[in-house]
């Protein structure tokens, strides 16, 4: 038996770029009293220089969206954190915010708007109610994920035991 495919030619590669939510206006560092010549003020003083620098609200959003996994390699633009952003910061408390409605904020198309939307829903980080999505509690996300958390490490525990009864 013999079985045929036909292969769809490859659509050509699309290149995207980054989209930076806001940046953060650039000040120049004040030099430290160490490189002037002289000791740190405090130790607290030489523990903050060489501490990461702030970050602003857009790497937030995108540190957020990468715990809790909706970030993906396939999101090169970063689409999943621009709608997760609007919908917290812009969506109605009462009415919440639809697909519609975020497409056309973003400049994106509907259905990219409901993907990305449906699984931010799916993953526990917005509430949908019909048509309309609601950001949820951020303590309240976290709770629920760390019951998550810690129910998989007591599941992996108990896989753990029952290997080494094997061997």
């Amino acid at each position: 038996m013999m079985f045929l495919a036909r292969v769809a030619p490859r659509p050509p590669e699309r290149h995207e770029q980054r989209i930076v939510l806001r940046q953060q206006p650039t000040q120049k560092q004040p030099q430290a009293p160490e490189q002037q010549g002289q000791a740190p003020a405090t130790p607290q003083d030489a523990v903050q220089r060489h501490q990461a620098p702030e970050q602003g609200p857009a790497d937030e959003f995108e540190q957020i969206c990468r715990l809790f996994g909706a970030l993906s390699e396939r999101d090169t633009g970063h689409t999943v954190v621009r709608v997760y952003k609007v919908v917290i910061e812009r969506a109605n408390p009462k009415n919440g915010i639809g697909s519609s409605e975020l497409a056309d904020i973003e400049s994106l198309n509907r259905l990219t708007a409901l993907h990305h939307l449906n699984r931010l829903a799916e993953l526990g980080m917005l509430e949908k109610r019909g048509p309309r999505y609601y950001p949820r509690d951020f303590e309240e996300i976290f709770d629920e994920f760390e019951k998550h958390a810690l129910e998989n490490i007591r599941r992996a525990r108990v896989i753990a035991r029952q290997l080494e009864r094997q061997e």
